[in-house]
This record gives C-alpha cells, sequence and structure tokens, in this order.
C-alpha cells in the first residue's frame, strides 16, 4: 500500500488580512512539502479570519483573486489544499 502525508495545519488567521494569511499558508506548504505531505488541511476561514462580533464584519474580497493565489501555492508546491 502506497503511503499518504497529511499536514493538518493550524495556523492563526488575523481576520481582515488576507495578503497575510495567505503567506501563512504558502509557509505551512513549504513546510509540509519538505516533510513530503501531498495534502494539506487548513482550518475553515483561514483566508479571512474569524469575525465572532457582527460589528467586526470585513468588506468582501476578491475571490477569484484568493483561489489563483491558492492554486498558484499548489502547484508551487505539488500538493492538495484542503
Amino acid at each position: 500500500m502506497d503511503k499518504l502525508t497529511l499536514c493538518l495545519a493550524c495556523i492563526h488567521c488575523e481576520p481582515g488580512e488576507i495578503e497575510e494569511n495567505l503567506k501563512k499558508i504558502k509557509t505551512v506548504c513549504s513546510e509540509a512539502k519538505k516533510k513530503q505531505a501531498q495534502f494539506v488541511c487548513f482550518p475553515e476561514a483561514c483566508i479571512s479570519g474569524y469575525v465572532l462580533n457582527p460589528e467586526e464584519l470585513l468588506k468582501p474580497f476578491p475571490a477569484s483573486y484568493v483561489i489563483d493565489e491558492l492554486v498558484n501555492i499548489s502547484r508551487t508546491f505539488s500538493l492538495t489544499i484542503m
């Protein structure tokens, strides 16, 4: 049976800091690749960050840009990002 390596990422995601959160995702993917992972699983809302209070609602972000960045990260490190 082939070996499957899964990286479970537990990262702090800053609310509204899309670029910063994408950088953290890229860093984790780089480390996961060094450890020969094929899959990396991130927490929900890892892109936008968690917002618990309605007063903290975030402005919309460009979904197509975020998707393109995630695809590029995935291809760069040959990983499946979940």
